[in-house]
């Protein structure tokens, strides 16, 4: 059984409760959105407790702890400092009426109703723009005030590209250069062409696949596997494994035989991939050019972003074709 430490460094404001077991649970906020808790909260400062109380329903607090002047003075701090904003990201190529029923569908989801007796605010982004905020805090240093770069937000349905000036570097700022764009020209669209690559390879055989089988093709050796290390000029060639319910083919001599694999060429991984690559290159030619009109020069960078934005292969095409002109960055890790 492994060891359990006991913190007991906490931050205080005097030195003799540096050593502790326990913290109270206690909150300030202070001038500037400066916060304090625990030992670190000085004597004098106002300061929140009792709280978790209060994600209680009334009934279920005992009469002389519910009317207690404790939990009426933590009630009316929550209902001071207390803010909840939910912010809820979304296509740039969206209609204003999907932006209306998102917020539909976050009010049935209860997600606007009081916390606390605190309203809650709800706010909607763009998916570029929050791409945009993410991957600037990535690369600070990189841009100078009234830089223009495009975010190409590539995920899983749909592609968004949107172009911004840089106001502020800190804290970030940022104001849409040009009209959005975007277009359903993703990875679902890609995983679509390997499928095909697939029946053919099959032939016959894709008719006997059952749908589980096909998922674990799909993602097993696919998706993990060949869509995500594709490189550029890379030869090598994939074996596939046949699913046993494909296994069983007759020759000629009545025998039941068939080949445990079938290989897919660097070429038919191309074929899936080109003609995908090929409608977001035009995406980004078009927005490069709408920079261009406006501000005379062409976007710094393009910053490739989302699940399918880290893709080797794209970011060959796209710097292959657009990188004499810009600079094209991919975005790494979990964000955004």
């Amino acid at each position: 059984m492994d060891q359990i430490e006991i913190i007991t460094s906490w931050d205080a404001d005097s030195s003799d409760n540096t050593d502790e077991c326990k913290t109270p649970t206690a909150i300030s906020y202070g001038q500037g959105n400066e916060v304090t808790w625990g030992y670190a909260i000085e004597p004098e400062k106002e300061q929140l407790k009792w709280v978790k109380l209060l994600l209680l329903k009334d009934e279920d607090i005992p009469e002389e702890i519910r009317t207690s002047d404790r939990i009426k003075k933590a009630r009316e701090g929550m209902v001071k400092y207390a803010q909840f904003h939910i912010v809820i990201t979304l296509p740039a190529i969206w209609p204003s009426y999907g932006r209306e029923k998102m917020r539909l569908a976050a009010e049935h989801a209860g997600m606007l109703d009081k916390k606390m007796g605190v309203e809650t605010q709800l706010t909607f982004i763009s998916e570029p723009e929050a791409a945009a905020i993410a991957t600037l805090a990535d690369i600070e240093g990189r841009f100078d005030n009234g830089d223009t770069f495009m975010v190409v937000d590539c995920g899983g349905g749909t592609v968004d590209l949107i172009s911004y000036k840089l106001i502020q570097a800190k804290p970030i700022i940022v104001k849409e250069c040009v009209k959005g764009s975007g277009g359903l020209c993703d990875a679902v669209f890609l995983d679509e062409s390997f499928t095909d690559v697939l029946k053919s390879k099959f032939d016959k055989k894709w008719e006997r696949t059952d749908g589980s089988s096909r998922r674990d093709m799909l993602h097993t050796q696919w998706e993990t596997g060949i869509k995500r290390n594709f490189k550029k000029g890379s030869g090598k060639f994939y074996n596939i494994r046949i699913p046993w319910e494909c296994m069983l083919v007759k020759d000629r001599r009545g025998m039941e035989t068939s080949p445990p694999t079938v290989t897919i060429t660097p070429e038919d991984v191309k074929g899936a991939f080109d003609p995908v690559i090929e409608k977001i290159n035009n995406l980004i030619d078009g927005q490069i050019n709408a920079v261009k009109e406006k501000e005379g020069v062409s976007p710094k960078y393009v910053i490739l972003v989302g699940g399918f934005g880290w893709c080797n292969y794209l970011f060959y095409r796209v710097e292959e074709r657009f990188g004499k002109e810009v600079e094209i960055l991919q975005a790494k890790g979990a964000k955004p």
